[in-house]
Order: structure tokens, then sequence, then C-alpha cells
């Protein structure tokens, strides 16, 4: 099975992305426009919608092709309303064409049927699935495999189902991206007086993920984090007079540890998470419960 993200953004029929979304909803679809002359009554199969949308488009029909070769029955699709909120979907049946004044007016009538759970707070959507949004095309795959696990255990938990089977987890840090581990560097050194400064986390920051200073003594310090198999040297910071923070699951170190480096343990965050658990997101939380769940 795959994971998906799609956009609904209709450029047809009434261009109205509200009330694009408010018609998937109320008729537990998804899918997207390029509508095509049919005789009323008329049943479309593929070939026929591909012959005549090809007739009638100059631009490319991408988005349906993409629909209909991949989207297949048990799969889980991403999507989000025009105000912001999440919802994760179950595929039901595959492409269709589905037609109709309001779905022309929708501009959604390349369809596949699914089953809609809003997911309430937006801390239990992966970064990796927000991120993907940001991407212009219409639907694509969710590739990231952390995201896929999750996706199909939150589907598990908010629906009191079993219809996924979830691969076993060895170790939290393998199942946390990048910024999510981030996220809990960033809170746990608020809890031991560190202010950290916002922007200071910028990507562009290659030697370190972002810089703090202490509430009492005012001295500064840095942050390096690396996940997988990513090595943290510390001849790399070697001419730094700040303190730095530096994490890495798998203990991947090298080089000669100075005095003011100082290296977060996996046990010192797992236990942060455990006596902090009301400002933990809830995404770590549920990777958390998951890994409890099938040990």
């Amino acid at each position: 099975m795959y994971v998906f993200r799609i956009h609904i953004r209709p450029q047809g029929g009434l261009a109205d992305p509200g009330l694009s979304f408010a018609y998937c909803l109320k008729n537990d679809l998804l899918g997207v426009g390029w509508s095509i002359p049919k005789n009323e009554g008329e049943a479309i199969e593929w070939k026929t919608y591909e012959k005549r949308a090809t007739e009638k488009y100059v631009e490319s029909i991408s988005g349906v092709r993409y629909i209909h070769k991949w989207v297949t029955k048990g799969d889980l699709v991403w999507t989000r309303d025009t105000k912001g909120h999440y919802y994760l979907c179950r595929v039901l049946s595959p492409w269709e064409y589905f037609d109709g004044q309001e779905a022309r007016d929708a501009d959604i009538v390349n369809i596949f049927r699914v089953k809609y759970i809003k997911v309430d707070s937006i801390d239990e959507v992966p970064g990796s699935v927000i991120a993907s949004f940001r991407a212009r095309r219409v639907i694509q795959e969710v590739a990231n495999k952390t995201a896929v696990i999750y996706s199909k255990y939150l589907w598990n938990t908010l629906s009191g189902t079993n219809e996924y089977e979830i691969d076993k987890i060895h170790s939290l840090w393998d199942m946390l991206s990048d910024e999510q581990v981030e996220d809990l560097i960033f809170l746990y050194l608020q809890t031991k007086n560190w202010y950290v400064i916002p922007n200071s986390r910028k990507k562009d920051t290659m030697a370190y993920e972002f810089y703090l200073i202490h509430k009492i003594y005012f001295n500064r310090a840095i942050v390096q984090a690396k996940t997988g198999n990513s090595y943290i040297n510390f001849d790399d910071y070697q001419d730094y007079n700040e303190t730095v923070f530096m994490f890495q699951p798998n203990a991947l170190f090298s080089g000669t540890k100075k005095n003011n480096m100082i290296v977060i343990t996996n046990n010192e965050l797992e236990l942060f998470v455990e006596h902090y658990n009301k400002i933990i997101p809830a995404n770590i939380l549920k990777w958390l419960a998951l890994m409890k769940s099938i040990r």
C-alpha cells in the first residue's frame, strides 16, 4: 500500500476551494478536475476518458493519470481543507469518472472513494506530510518511511481498527525525523534554563541547529544534532568558545572532545519525554505508544 497527499485546489468550475472540499467531504471522495464532454447517463471508462481529455486539454492530465495508475483500495491519503485542518483518508475504490453539475461546479470529476477521519491536532501530523503540501503537484506519494508507518498507526488508532499491519520498530530515534529530534532537544534545553533564539534555527546554518542563551548565567551555546549514520566530528567545533551541545542517537562521534562539548544521551531525552509528556508534540508521543504496543 502507498500513502499520498492531495491538494484540493480547483482551477475550473466555480474555482472555489472551500466549496470543492465541502463537496468531497459530503460525498466521501477525493479527486481532481479535467472534465470531458459526455452523453447523459453515459458510463465513462478509462480509455474513453483519456481519449476525450487528451483531445480537449492542451496541458497535461498527468494528475488524473497518476490517480488512475497508482491510487488503489487500501491506500491512505492526506488532505487538508482551506482552514488548514488535516484529514487522513482510507481509499475504498480506485479511479472513476463521477460527473454531474455539482461535481463540475466543484471541479472534482476524476475521483476515488474514501473514508475520512479528521486529525484534530496539527502536531499529530508528520512533519514530512506537512512539508509535502508545499509542492504544487496535485497529488504525490509520501515516500518517507516513518511517515508511512505513522500514518498506518494513526489510522488504526483513530478508526479503532487494526486494518494496517505495523512494522516492528526497534528504536524511537530511527522513527523520528530530523525536525522532530531538533524539537525534542529544543524543548529539553529550555527546561534546563536555556533560551533558544528562534531566528537562529535555519537550515543554512550548517555548523549548528540553533543558538541559545542561558537564563541565569547568560553564557551562550550552540546545538548540533545528527541522526541515522551521520557522524559528528568533535574537531569541527574546536574553535567555538560557546558550550556545544551534541546529539547522535547511535553514538557516532569522531575526533577529540573538549570540555565545552556536552553530549546529550538517548537516555536523557527519553526520560525527558516521560517526565514532560504534557509539552511533547503528539506525533512523538504516538511513536512511543506505538513502540510499546508492538514490543
